[in-house]
């Protein structure tokens, strides 16, 4: 089957529906599009890609669950290395990052990276209930000064390590709330990447 040149394009609100609301703009992939977007993998040996990623997500592999429809799993893979793949996916500049080094992007269009791992992180949030397993305390304390994406990530591995994370911080969710627009990443999210950390046994 031939590769699509061109990534599939983010569904957005109408201009004329946007201009009256403060809503994220871009709606994200339908599991329809995520699919065949996910097919123009090329599930490359060498991986560029991951080389890319600051945290070395495992692309090819959460791309390939994400072509068979288990996205799920594709999630859990995502989540081996990154703490927010749903903020991740909406504000990570991924066009200079993993996109920039997809071995597809040499002649076509990269695979939309960014999209998928978005896809997959809200497929978790919005289908998904379970609530992740709390790793016994050993009894540690470590303060976390901020409470933006780096000191969420920092408060959640220590927690898997049984090391309690207590965030520090001058405002809720620090330059996360006040930096981005609503229309860019909803509190929604925010909100979720927060709770997530919770869950996990990080206090912020």
């Amino acid at each position: 089957m031939a590769i699509d040149p061109k990534k599939h394009e983010m569904p957005t609100q109408d201009p004329a529906v946007r201009a009256h609301n403060f809503n994220e703009v871009a709606l994200g992939y339908t599991e329809e599009i995520a699919l065949a977007e996910a097919s123009r993998c090329l599930n490359c040996r060498n991986q560029p890609c991951v080389a890319g990623c600051p945290v070395n997500i495992h692309i090819p592999e959460f791309i390939a669950k994400v072509k068979e429809g288990k996205f799920e799993e594709a999630y859990q893979i995502i989540s081996e290395t990154s703490s927010l793949p749903a903020v991740c996916g909406r504000v990570c500049p991924q066009e200079s990052q993993c996109e920039s080094k997809c071995t597809l992007g040499i002649r076509f269009e990269p695979v939309g990276i960014g999209r998928l791992e978005r896809f997959v992180a809200d497929y978790h949030n919005n289908e998904v209930s379970e609530l992740p397993e709390v790793p016994a305390s050993n009894g540690h304390k470590v303060a976390v000064v901020g409470s933006g994406p780096s000191g969420l990530t920092c408060a959640g591995d220590l927690a898997k390590k049984g090391i309690q994370g207590n965030g520090i911080r001058s405002s809720a969710y620090g330059r996360r709330r006040s930096g981005l627009r609503y229309s860019r990443i909803p509190s929604s999210q925010e909100d979720r990447c927060q709770g997530s950390g919770n869950t996990e046994g990080a206090r912020c």
